[in-house]
């Protein structure tokens, strides 16, 4: 059986996010999905309209994941370890150039964890719905 574990904030969860779920799901057998930590978004200055609780809840919700957990650290390596030691981790494609993950990346790569990038929605952001939301109030 095949595994994998992906990562976000998933605040307002959109077409994006459930594409991004579905080709996780794709890829493997049983899926694990990390929310970011109330905590984790504001040490990192990342905005969230909804609480770690009710982000967990929508995406619990969508039943694309097995297992459904709140995470406080950005580093894919320790949330591996932690999280249950999985053939594969699917992450956002913007961090594949971050200097800040070449360490984890390499730590996954020299235990055999594959890696995948899944595609990005064009067009859908959380960014373009907030500014949206705020055109529409003014």
């Amino acid at each position: 059986m095949s595994t994998g574990m992906c990562f976000g904030r998933f605040d307002i969860v959109h077409k994006g996010h459930l594409n991004w779920f579905s080709w996780c799901r794709s890829h493997v057998d049983k899926l694990y999905i990390g929310v970011a930590s109330n905590d984790y978004c504001q040490q990192r200055n990342l905005s969230v309209v909804n609480s770690c609780e009710e982000r967990i809840a929508v995406v619990r919700a969508l039943w694309f994941g097995d297992e459904v957990f709140e995470y406080n650290s950005h580093d894919p390596f320790e949330l591996w370890k932690r999280h249950g030691r999985t053939d594969y981790i699917f992450l956002n494609s913007e961090l594949k150039l971050s200097c800040e993950y070449r360490e984890p990346l390499n730590n996954l790569y020299a235990k055999k964890v594959r890696i995948l990038w899944p595609p990005r929605t064009p067009g859908v952001s959380v960014s373009r719905i907030k500014e949206r939301i705020r055109n529409e109030r003014n």
